[in-house]
């Protein structure tokens, strides 16, 4: 697993080094060699029976709460080859499940900030108390492996002590004469006191009021201890926190820290999954979930994961989540969203999504092959796999990236850059740049005014509908205007150039090229040829000289006509030098020298 090292950043590095401070005992040791994982036991220890005199708030989950909890423990089963496995609360187990109201005496946890604390794994411990099986009071249960989470909902207010009224004092008076940290809190500082009345006070007394809140904050504090207790540390310890993006949100829910503005935008949400770093350090603990979303997966809107936690129903729904996908040929659709996007599918990488920036990213050896744009401008980066990208509507600009691609500009003024491999680009609506680069690729321009150029390779370039613009550079390329008047460049390779409808100007270069090309569909007084030489200023027109003879000079020609094939070749030397460097121009039908250059 640490093979990612080395490509990611120093600070994702330093924060791994801290995530995994306590290696030596990090993790649990119960790897069942014949079913391939590590199995790890839990439960929901009936604290409130246990509890006695000694502590006043230890209190079990309710059915609800142990449903919330079971889905974040699936999370993280989902990215590490663990295997959780619940077992009754009259045994120990490695994880342990409760809840206390804003006092706890284990751990000696008494403030509202603090939504939770958890203990990591100690193998140690579980061995010398292994043979303690029977539970009859709190401290029969091991440690190591207890998560609790604080089920407190406290009303907050402030008091200026410059500023205090009669009033307030009474009320400052009265809290601070019922104060017993689980009802009634008061914090006294230099210039202010900060009163805490706890709304959810009777919660560990009375059952119907042990609710736990299901919103995105309390998801990401069972996540987060979870996390503890399967080994992972924060993102910093108290002698060494870095100040970088990656000590944030935005790459692990261990961290304390929200993103700066200027490194993602997530307007005040909490992450709904375990992030990038947090799937890495898992995984470089327990290794691989290899059968997770094996199939043909879809994340966003359309999803066929049965999780709300990827997946998108309008487009005012918002996700932060980090996507672990084991196999299959995946999709991220994010069409119903009506604002600019960056969708990014490299490994590492994060996207922004939804009106958010940097909230979806893709874990390390993960591979998402598809993605599809909303109703807005949007900029869809592809990876080295085969990727199928729709940019939709709006003004797209798609990267394929490696791979053999397949780029959908849709409607709107489009670019499209199939860089490496053999590509296949629509610009369909709008007036639509489409560049080939490496690889042998298909461009179709579709609709409108287009701009169709390839680079390198052998390929097709089809301009559709519209005035269009298809130029050639090396390979040997078929180049087809379609309607409209076009203008196509054959470029440095040996090219099939049919104009189709309209009035259509055939290109070539006569600098130094040495190549031939058919013209298909040539009409005398319609269609011309424009022959050109490349300066620092521009392209030039450049004229030759027509001679009987087939000894040519630099920018002389002849016009032959074969009878037999009905083709008349246009011969012109295109050398700069003494060697000679023959354009050949064939075109179907016989023209004279004024039918061309008309």
């Amino acid at each position: 697993m640490n093979k990612y090292l080395k490509y990611i950043s120093p600070n994702l590095n330093c924060i791994y080094n801290i995530m995994k401070i306590n290696e030596t005992l990090g993790k649990w040791e119960n790897y069942n060699i014949e079913k391939g994982y590590t199995e790890i036991t839990y439960s929901f220890p009936n604290w409130s029976a246990l509890r006695g005199d000694k502590y006043k708030t230890l209190t079990t989950f309710n059915d609800k709460g142990k449903d919330l909890v079971r889905a974040k423990l699936q999370q993280w089963e989902d990215v590490a080859n663990i295997k959780f496995i619940e077992v009754s609360d009259e045994k120990d187990t490695d994880l342990k499940f409760g809840m206390y109201n804003n006092l706890s005496e284990i751990g000696n946890y008494r403030s509202h900030s603090v939504r939770g604390f958890a203990f990591h794994p100690n193998n140690i411990e579980k061995k010398y108390k292994i043979a303690e099986s029977k539970i009859e009071k709190v401290e029969d249960y091991t440690f190591s492996g207890q998560v609790w989470i604080n089920m407190s909902d406290m009303n907050i207010e402030y008091i200026t002590k410059s500023t205090i009224t009669p009033e307030q004092q009474i009320k400052v008076n009265y809290f601070k004469s019922k104060a017993d940290i689980i009802e009634y809190s008061i914090e006294e500082h230099d210039k202010y006191y900060i009163l805490l009345k706890n709304n959810n006070a009777r919660a560990h007394i009375d059952d119907s009021k042990n609710v736990l809140k299901e919103e995105p904050y309390t998801q990401k504090a069972i996540s987060h201890e979870i996390g503890h207790a399967l080994g992972l540390h924060h993102t910093f310890t108290r002698q060494q926190s870095i100040d970088c993006e990656e000590n944030t949100y935005k790459y692990s829910i261990m961290a304390y820290n929200v993103p700066d503005s200027s490194d993602a935008d997530h307007q005040g949400m909490h992450p709904l999954t375990p992030q990038l770093m947090d799937v890495y350090a898992i995984q470089a603990t327990y290794g691989q979930n290899k059968s997770t979303h094996i199939g043909n997966t879809i994340y966003g809107f359309n999803s066929n994961t049965k999780k709300d936690y990827y997946s998108l129903k309008t487009s005012e729904d918002k996700i932060i989540a980090c996507i672990w996908d084991a196999g299959g040929i995946d999709t991220f659709d994010f069409s119903k969203y009506t604002v600019d996007q960056k969708i990014d599918l490299s490994e590492g990488g994060f996207s922004d999504v939804g009106g958010l920036r940097a909230n979806i990213s893709i874990a390390y050896d993960t591979v998402i092959e598809n993605a599809i744009g909303g109703s807005k401008s949007d900029i869809i980066s592809g990876n080295d796999a085969n990727n199928k990208l729709s940019g939709q509507c709006g003004d797209d600009t798609l990267y394929g990236k490696g791979g053999n691609d397949f780029l959908y500009g849709g409607e709107g003024n489009d670019y499209l850059y199939g860089e490496q491999g053999d590509d296949y680009l629509y610009g369909e609506q709008g007036d639509d740049y489409l560049i080939g680069s490496d690889g042998n690729d298909y461009l179709y321009g579709g609709e409108g005014n287009d701009y169709l150029w390839d680079s390198a390779g052998n390929n097709m370039l089809d301009g559709g509908l519209g005035n269009d613009i298809l130029i050639s550079s090396k390979g040997d390329d078929v180049l087809y205007g379609g309607e409209g008047n076009d203008y196509l460049d054959a470029g440095m390779g040996n090219n099939k150039l049919t104009g189709g409808t309209g009035y259509d100007t055939f290109s070539f270069n006569i600098e130094n090229n040495d190549s031939s090309n058919l013209i298909t569909d040539f009409e005398s007084g319609i269609d011309k040829i424009f022959l050109y030489k490349k300066t620092d200023d521009g392209n030039i027109t450049k004229k030759i000289n027509i001679v009987n003879s087939n000894h040519l000079n630099n920018n002389e020609g002849n016009l032959y006509y074969d009878n037999v094939n009905n083709i008349t070749n246009l011969k012109i030397n295109t050398a700069e030098i003494s060697t000679p460097q023959y354009l050949n121009i064939n075109l179907i039908g016989k023209y004279e020298y004024e039918d061309l250059f008309c």
